[in-house]
């Protein structure tokens, strides 16, 4: 079986028309498609990055170089500003035509992505073996809108967590902090799902982050001193508010 090459076309006089009414065609009715193909998108949100509104479309393979396609709906990619306008940078070399394309590729990333630990927030990992989403989310941006993404998510959270405490009202923080964690676990929304799922996995060294308090510390057992350290790290659970206790196993 033969396999072909995405080969740009040659412009000529009559070329230039076509490409002029293909450009006609695709300004004219660009509004509709994308109306049309938002049913495609997870929540009407960005095909590429899956965390901004999806305001725009982006042409998968270059307008410019395959006018035949302008206006094909398997060309025209739901896409965010920001997104679309990184990834304009690809159109003067096809090789770098390694983006995912959501129509052809499954987007739902599980088995590539994660979110690890760092000191104050979930940080991107374990993309680097997949030359596809590498590529995509290098080209795109991504690791750094991603980044700041669990950033937010975990700041606000702490922002939650502090206007409770204020008022005498951990334990609900704790619960409505809970309750928030498990839906975002299940959203439709890619990354939050990811994100969530890694917090809740790490819940502890989450509620360290947003608490101030660092359930992490790992006693050296090792040493002759091993009891001394127990005892310092029980005088440090004994001052956590009572309603957190159940998230630390000790």
């Amino acid at each position: 079986m033969k396999t072909g090459k995405l080969v740009k076309c040659n412009t000529s006089s009559d070329e230039n028309d076509f490409s002029d009414f293909m450009e006609y065609l695709y300004n004219r009715f660009k509004g509709d498609y994308l109306r049309k193909l938002h049913q495609y998108t997870r929540n009407g949100k960005c095909s590429y990055c899956q965390i901004s509104r999806a305001n725009t479309l982006d042409h998968f393979l270059p307008k410019n170089d395959f006018p035949l396609l302008s206006v094909s709906p398997w060309n025209l990619i739901p896409a965010c500003s920001e997104c679309n306008s990184k990834i304009l940078s690809r159109n003067n070399n096809l090789s770098n035509l390694m983006l995912i394309h959501p129509f052809f590729i499954d987007t739902d990333w599980s088995d590539c992505l994660s979110f690890t630990p760092s000191e104050h927030f979930f940080e991107l990992t374990g993309y680097t073996s997949n030359n596809y989403l590498k590529n995509h989310i290098s080209t795109c941006g991504l690791q750094e809108k991603w980044n700041n993404l669990a950033l937010s998510e975990i700041s606000e959270l702490r922002e939650i967590y502090q206007s409770f405490i204020s008022v005498d009202k951990s334990s609900i923080a704790y619960k409505q902090i809970m309750n928030y964690i498990d839906h975002q676990k299940s959203s439709r929304k890619i990354v939050e799902k990811l994100l969530f799922s890694s917090i809740d996995e790490h819940i502890k060294h989450f509620f360290g982050m947003i608490t101030g308090v660092n359930f992490m510390t790992e006693i050296d057992v090792a040493t002759s001193n091993a009891d001394l350290e127990i005892i310092k790290i029980k005088s440090i659970i004994n001052d956590v508010d009572p309603s957190l206790r159940e998230f630390i196993d000790f």
